[in-house]
């Protein structure tokens, strides 16, 4: 296995050169946030998830990693504290910003992977994409969702900072997960876009409790695989 490829870790000659490659231009892009995941976890979270599947497609592929983009929409958790939401206008304004500056230095085929799955933030980075495709037909964007290869995630009431997400953090982060504090809390009302303070004191939707590492590696490896395979699919239908 090669060695993850970190745009910001390698020196101007070497992008260069990678680019210059036959079929090498392509890019990951990677998408965080900054969003509070109970009083068991930090707001990385999203970030970290983003950044472990990136760095192990590039090592199975030998895919170039664009710097994490950390900043998003997360207004459903915008009332706990630490928690980063930007204008919706703003974020699409700078995911295309980005977009762009990506396809100048040469790259075409984009690979979005988010670690943060809120509607609105999907929203935004899917509208920019459409923007940017329309003034670049030389160019793809692909939004790869890590979560979507996970047969019932988030499901039997699990949900936010619960189970499956602890799961993963425990696999990738364990120095950052403080079990002691990871309770199980259900709200009933579902709906939690509004105030969810008032539905979660914690912030934890769903069973923390129940998080292991072995899970957390099985669901680890089954995002992989899914990312790698869709990747592999594009790259033969081109």
């Amino acid at each position: 296995m090669a060695d993850a490829q970190f745009m910001k870790e390698m020196r101007w000659p070497e992008i260069e050169t990678y680019l210059k490659d036959s079929d090498d231009d392509e890019i990951i892009l990677p998408i965080g946030a900054i969003e509070e995941h109970g009083p068991h976890m930090p707001l990385c979270v999203d970030s970290d998830v983003a950044m472990a599947l990136s760095r192990k497609v590039s090592e199975k592929l030998g895919i170039m990693v664009h710097p994490l983009y950390e900043y998003g929409l997360c207004t459903a958790t915008a009332f706990y504290s630490g928690t980063f939401t930007a204008d919706f206008d703003v974020y699409k304004a700078m995911i295309e910003e980005i977009l762009e500056r990506i396809h100048h230095h040469g790259f075409r085929k984009i690979y979005m992977i988010p670690g943060h799955l809120g509607s609105d933030h999907l929203a935004g980075f899917k509208v920019a994409a459409k923007e940017f495709l329309k003034d670049h037909e030389d160019a793809d964007v692909f939004i790869i969702d890590p979560y979507s290869f996970l047969e019932g995630i988030f499901s039997d009431g699990d949900g936010h900072a619960g189970r499956d997400e602890t799961s993963l953090m425990l696999h990738l982060h364990p120095e950052k997960v403080d079990m002691t504090k990871a309770i199980d809390e259900v709200p009933d009302d579902k709906d939690y876009s509004i105030r969810p303070k008032k539905r979660s004191k914690t912030g934890i939707f769903g069973f923390a409790s129940k998080a292991t590492a072995e899970n957390g590696k099985k669901l680890f490896g089954e995002m992989v695989e899914g990312i790698i395979r869709t990747i592999r699919n594009l790259r033969s239908a081109k």
